[in-house]
Protein backbone atom coordinates (compact mmCIF):
# COMPACT_ATOMS: atom_id res chain seq x y z
CA UNK A 1 0.00 0.00 0.00
CA UNK A 2 1.27 3.28 -0.72
CA UNK A 3 1.84 5.79 1.42
CA UNK A 4 1.24 9.84 1.40
CA UNK A 5 4.40 10.19 3.86
CA UNK A 6 7.84 11.26 2.65
CA UNK A 7 10.34 8.82 3.47
CA UNK A 8 13.56 10.53 4.58
CA UNK A 9 15.25 8.08 6.37
CA UNK A 10 15.33 3.85 5.35
CA UNK A 11 14.47 1.74 8.42
CA UNK A 12 18.56 0.33 7.99
CA UNK A 13 19.54 4.06 8.54
CA UNK A 14 16.96 4.44 11.51
CA UNK A 15 18.72 0.93 12.96
CA UNK A 16 21.86 1.70 13.13
CA UNK A 17 21.83 4.79 14.18
CA UNK A 18 19.89 2.61 17.04
CA UNK A 19 23.14 0.45 17.82
CA UNK A 20 24.94 1.40 20.74
CA UNK A 21 28.39 0.01 19.52
CA UNK A 22 29.59 -0.17 23.87
CA UNK A 23 26.67 -2.33 24.50
CA UNK A 24 26.29 -4.48 21.23
CA UNK A 25 22.53 -4.11 21.31
CA UNK A 26 20.22 -1.35 19.67
CA UNK A 27 18.76 1.22 22.29
CA UNK A 28 15.22 2.12 21.74
CA UNK A 29 12.96 4.21 24.14
CA UNK A 30 11.10 1.48 26.65
CA UNK A 31 7.71 1.08 25.91
CA UNK A 32 5.03 -0.65 28.31
CA UNK A 33 0.81 -1.30 28.60
CA UNK A 34 -0.82 1.21 30.86
CA UNK A 35 -1.46 -1.64 33.26
CA UNK A 36 -5.15 -1.61 32.33
CA UNK A 37 -5.75 -2.03 28.08
CA UNK A 38 -3.26 -2.95 25.68
CA UNK A 39 -2.48 0.51 24.93
CA UNK A 40 1.15 1.67 24.72
CA UNK A 41 2.46 4.22 26.46
CA UNK A 42 5.73 5.74 26.55
CA UNK A 43 7.83 5.27 29.89
CA UNK A 44 7.62 8.87 30.86
CA UNK A 45 3.88 7.73 31.16
CA UNK A 46 4.42 4.85 33.33
CA UNK A 47 5.95 3.95 36.88
CA UNK A 48 9.08 1.30 36.81
CA UNK A 49 11.78 -0.29 38.72
CA UNK A 50 14.74 -0.82 37.18
CA UNK A 51 17.58 -3.32 39.23
CA UNK A 52 20.56 -4.33 37.92
CA UNK A 53 22.52 -6.93 39.95
CA UNK A 54 25.57 -8.42 37.85
CA UNK A 55 24.49 -8.92 34.11
CA UNK A 56 21.01 -9.58 34.86
CA UNK A 57 18.96 -6.33 35.09
CA UNK A 58 15.27 -6.81 35.92
CA UNK A 59 12.47 -4.55 34.75
CA UNK A 60 9.01 -3.63 36.39
CA UNK A 61 6.24 -1.84 35.36
CA UNK A 62 2.96 -0.41 35.95
CA UNK A 63 0.34 2.35 35.78
CA UNK A 64 1.75 5.45 37.01
CA UNK A 65 1.33 5.99 41.11
CA UNK A 66 1.30 2.48 41.58
CA UNK A 67 2.89 1.30 45.18
CA UNK A 68 5.90 -0.68 44.79
CA UNK A 69 3.97 -3.74 47.45
CA UNK A 70 0.95 -3.23 44.88
CA UNK A 71 0.17 -6.78 42.98
CA UNK A 72 0.19 -4.83 39.39
CA UNK A 73 3.08 -4.66 38.13
CA UNK A 74 4.24 -6.96 35.06
CA UNK A 75 7.47 -7.84 35.73
CA UNK A 76 10.42 -9.48 33.35
CA UNK A 77 14.33 -10.51 34.21
CA UNK A 78 16.85 -9.63 31.22
CA UNK A 79 19.97 -11.73 31.67
CA UNK A 80 23.13 -11.33 29.37
CA UNK A 81 25.42 -14.72 29.24
CA UNK A 82 27.97 -12.16 28.02
CA UNK A 83 28.41 -13.97 24.99
CA UNK A 84 26.02 -12.43 22.40
CA UNK A 85 22.85 -14.25 23.96
CA UNK A 86 20.02 -12.04 26.29
CA UNK A 87 17.38 -14.37 27.58
CA UNK A 88 14.06 -12.56 28.74
CA UNK A 89 11.63 -14.42 31.34
CA UNK A 90 8.63 -13.32 33.01
CA UNK A 91 7.82 -13.12 36.34
CA UNK A 92 5.14 -16.03 37.19
CA UNK A 93 6.12 -17.14 33.64
CA UNK A 94 3.75 -14.70 32.30
CA UNK A 95 3.73 -11.03 31.69
CA UNK A 96 0.62 -10.64 33.62
CA UNK A 97 0.55 -7.36 35.95
CA UNK A 98 0.49 -9.45 38.93
CA UNK A 99 3.44 -8.81 40.79
CA UNK A 100 4.92 -6.47 43.57
CA UNK A 101 8.21 -5.08 42.79
CA UNK A 102 9.39 -4.54 46.77
CA UNK A 103 12.03 -7.88 45.79
CA UNK A 104 11.71 -7.91 42.06
CA UNK A 105 14.77 -9.93 42.16
CA UNK A 106 13.16 -12.90 44.22
CA UNK A 107 10.07 -12.93 41.86
CA UNK A 108 10.62 -16.96 40.26
CA UNK A 109 11.15 -16.02 36.69
CA UNK A 110 10.35 -18.64 33.60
Amino acid sequence: MASSHNIHESEQTVLNKSFNPTTGLLQVELMGTDGVGSRLSPTSVVASKIVTVGTTTYIGIAAPGTAAATQKWQCKKIVDDGAGTITITWADGNGDFDNAVTSIETLTYS
